[in-house]
């Protein structure tokens, strides 16, 4: 992804116009750079603030590409294929007709590379996360007129993703702790299509109507084998990888973790699903004068019908109960769940704007919403030993289980009554406004109807100094509702370690998000200077509240309110050019500091027991450069700090840091050829696990020999020439430490 000032891009427009329906991913992995003269960022408006001038929060930062003036008339296109070493390929292909203000785009990929083909820009380095194979087809179109404009794409995708993972993790207890390990196969095939389009009809001066439809299909179907081991004490004491004794097979009689096993368990899971839905919006602004009284209406429609099954057998032993013949005791699952989910909603809002004084507007908007969800859980016991290749017996619905199964209907009605000043003025913009959302929520269900009211409040302030300067300062207030699952006032225990219990006495969290923003650009000094501060504060986050049965290994789950949760974020980026213009500097710091609270797990059902763990990260990043016409060559350089803090568990800090440091460099010779290399070495340090502080030389080299006059290119790459990179991930929060290690293929050589 793409981040600008701190914030990601979230949409892709070329010649300010949607592509791909502004799907950033698809528009960078296919866009040729050949055609791009410049690019700029913004926060773009939704529709309705972009047409009334009425801010509803909902803007989007943009990448805008602008296409050669060469470019954009007639037929121009590229195709890049690759073949390489551990069975790699990458292929891809694109064809441009432009015209006039008319747009037509048809693109076409397939990899195995975890889409990490840079072709003709050197190598880089990131984290795979198992083997991901794609494939990809899409169409895009865009044309203006003086009063219309439309647009809109189609798309084809396909992945295959293979992923083993390997992990361990340690849970904090009241008194001791609780370990786990796991080994875990997943094959997932995923199949999507979408389509969306998009009209904007100006028929008059003063009237602007857009419309915007979109329907997607996907189907997936899924594998997985999985083992896992619950143990009261560090099993990496008595054996160097625990891992190998997850599997039945492999745990003999003479088990060196046996006195220390609480439950292990071997499973096979298979699904599928298919999921349609349709979405469309219709906007309607009518200006009533030229000095800003408008009126808006707005309407959205939403249909999802998503149907899912998954079969799932199991066999868990718990090696702290005893059977009637004094042997570990057993349980097997074997289950067929099928649950098919139907929802719509729809949406219609009325706004106004009245000017009040020279270029300051009164604003009052009204909006209904609502939701309608059904969904039918149908669990059947098919028992032992039933066979998960076999298929569905034919009887297998006298073998349905009431207490697993369920049926629940969700209604959502809201009503948004907000009023809102606007002042803009040349040099700054000010608004503030209030919105009132009255909810009433019902969920239906075998016990009864639930409802709840909420509040939102938003202030914004905006300050230019001119073209290039802004200052922005933002709070914005906002509830979410609980999910509908976590209000369902029902056991779901089918899968009897992990059992989850709702609570219909689930409040709405509300959020608190403060931020400031400033920025300024010297174009003579190719200077700039920019810092963003944010602060969030969550009042009733919703959290869970564990149960830990020491005899199984299992666990009950509550979701609960819980406050404290709040996080603070600063940053401040310098870039420079220097002397002569060809070499450049840039930096970017950063400071982060969260207090995150968590409910303990418990040997009996205590809410209050909370653990609070905080996290101050301090981060530097040094880059240098320097470029002429045949050579670039760079350094750079970056620390990470954190001071890890558990309250309740002080045995638990750390202050971990990662550093690293490299360089890069591409040199182009008389007769177009290029060489580019780029190395770097990451290393970690101060981590309680000893496996974690290591060293990771990452080099990537690349030769290339660009043909015809440029318009051909020619080169072989190499990845992880040293093979030193590694796949593992590691988290802690207030409740568990953990560590995860993938698949993957990181070393190979390439030809483009």
């Amino acid at each position: 992804n793409i981040k600008m000032n701190g914030k990601e891009i979230k949409k892709l427009m070329v010649d300010g116009k949607e592509f791909f329906g502004g799907d950033v991913k698809t528009g960078l992995k296919n866009l040729p750079v050949d055609m791009v003269e410049k690019l700029k960022t913004y926060d773009k408006k939704s529709d309705l603030a972009r047409i009334t001038g009425i801010d509803d929060g909902e803007e989007e930062t943009v990448l805008d590409l602008t296409v050669k003036k060469g470019m954009n008339q007639g037929w121009f296109g590229n195709v890049d294929l690759g073949a390489g070493t551990e069975d790699r390929y990458t292929g891809r292909a694109m064809i441009n007709r432009f015209y006039d203000k008319t747009q037509v785009s048809i693109i076409g990929s397939a990899n195995n590379v975890n889409d990490q083909g840079f072709s003709g820009g050197g190598p880089r380095w990131r984290r795979n996360n198992g083997l991901n194979a794609t494939k990809m087809l899409g169409a895009n179109f865009a044309t203006e007129t003086e009063k219309l404009e439309l647009g809109g794409s189609m798309r084809y995708n396909y992945r295959d993703a293979d992923v083993v993972t390997v992990g361990s993790s340690q849970r904090f207890l009241q008194s001791g702790d609780s370990y786990s390990n796991s080994n875990k196969a997943d094959r997932n095939k995923v199949t999507d299509f979408n389509a969306d389009f998009r009209m904007e009809w100006r028929p008059d001066s003063m009237t602007n109507i857009i419309f915007r439809p979109n329907v997607s299909y996907d189907k997936t179907r899924g594998a997985s084998v999985a083992e896992s081991g619950t143990f009261n004490e560090d099993p990496y004491q008595y054996v160097v990888n625990p891992n190998d004794y997850l599997n039945f097979d492999n745990i003999e009689s003479d088990d060196p973790l046996r006195d220390t096993r609480i439950n292990a368990t071997n499973e096979h899971n298979l699904s599928k699903s298919n999921s349609l839905s349709a979405n469309a919006t219709l906007q309607l602004n009518r200006k009533l004068n030229n000095e800003g009284r408008n009126i808006t209406f707005r309407g959205s429609f939403g249909y999802g019908d998503d149907d899912s099954d998954q079969y799932a057998q199991s066999e868990t032993r718990y090696y702290q109960i005893k059977n009637y013949l004094g042997g570990d005791s057993i349980e097997y699952r074997n289950q067929y769940i099928t649950m098919p989910t139907k929802n719509y909603n729809y949406t219609a809002q009325f706004t106004y704007s009245e000017p009040i004084a020279r270029a300051t507007f009164l604003q009052f908007s009204y909006r209904f919403q609502y939701k309608n969800s059904k969904s039918d859980k149908s669990t059947y016991d098919l028992g032992y030993p039933w066979n998960i290749n076999d298929g569905l017996p034919e009887d297998y619905e006298t073998a349905y289980v009431d207490s697993l199964s369920k049926d629940a209907e969700y209604k959502y009605f809201n009503h948004d009554i907000s009023l809102g000043l606007r002042f803009i003025r040349e040099k700054y913009q000010l608004s503030a406004g209030m919105s009132l959302q009255p909810q009433n929520t019902k969920l239906s269900y075998k016990k009864g109807d639930y409802m709840t009211d909420t509040t939102r409040t938003v202030f914004n302030f905006r300050y230019r100094f001119s073209k290039v300067s802004q200052l922005r300062i933002t709070y914005r207030g906002r509830s979410s509702q609980p999910s509908m699952e976590n209000l369902l006032p029902i056991v779901d225990n089918s899968n009897p370690l992990n059992i989850r219990v709702g609570n219909p006495g689930l409040k709405p969290s509300f959020a608190h998000t403060m931020r400031l923003f400033y920025n300024t650009y010297n174009a003579e000094k190719q200077r700039g200077i920019m810092t963003h501060v944010n602060f969030t504060a969550t009042q009733n986050s919703i959290s869970n509240s564990t149960i830990y049965d020491e005899n199984t290994g299992g666990t009950t789950s509550t979701p609960q309110n819980i406050n404290g949760n709040w996080n603070a974020f600063g940053m401040f980026g310098f870039n420079s050019a220097l002397k002569n213009k060809k070499f450049t500097i840039n930096s970017f710091s950063r400071v982060n500091y969260r207090n995150q609270v968590a409910f303990l797990y418990n040997k009996e059902t205590l809410h209050d027991d909370k653990n609070t763990t905080t996290g101050l990260t301090l981060a530097e990043n040094l880059n240098g450069s320097y470029r002429n016409d045949w050579f670039e060559f760079s350094l750079n350089g970056s620390i990470e700090y954190t001071a890890e803090r558990s309250k309740l568990r002080p045995e638990k800090n750390q202050n971990p840091y990662t550093f690293s440091y490299g360089a890069s460099t591409n040199v182009t010779l008389p007769w177009q050829m290029t060489l580019s290399t780029n190395i770097t070495n990451q290393s970690r340090r101060g981590y309680d696990d000893a496996s974690l502080n290591n060293n990771e030389l990452i080099w990537n080299a690349q030769i290339a020999q660009s043909l015809l006059k440029g318009a051909a290119t020619v080169s072989f790459e190499m990845y992880d020439i040293l093979k030193q990179q590694s796949n593992i991930s590691r988290s802690l929060t207030a409740d568990v430490r953990s560590v995860t290690e993938y698949n993957s293929i990181n070393s190979y050589c390439m030809v483009h």
